[in-house]
Formats: structure tokens, sequence, C-alpha cells
């Protein structure tokens, strides 16, 4: 029973951990567009 509200609380940080660096990037991306123009 633990593991399984483990396994729930798990999936999503692991899903976030994957898609953080994206928008990161992406913010990045827009910080450095806007800087050079």
């Amino acid at each position: 029973m633990k593991s399984r509200i483990l396994n729930l609380f798990l999936e999503p940080l692991s899903y976030l951990s994957q898609m953080a660096p994206l928008k990161l990037s992406l913010i990045l991306d827009q910080k450095l567009f806007i800087f050079k123009t």
C-alpha cells in the first residue's frame, strides 16, 4: 500500500523533472531573444 502511494507521488515528480528543463530552456530562449532584439 505504501509503495503505491509513493508511486503516485513520484510519478508526477519525474514528469515535472522531465518537463522543467524544457520550460526553462524555452524561457531562456525567450529572454535571450528579447535581449538580442
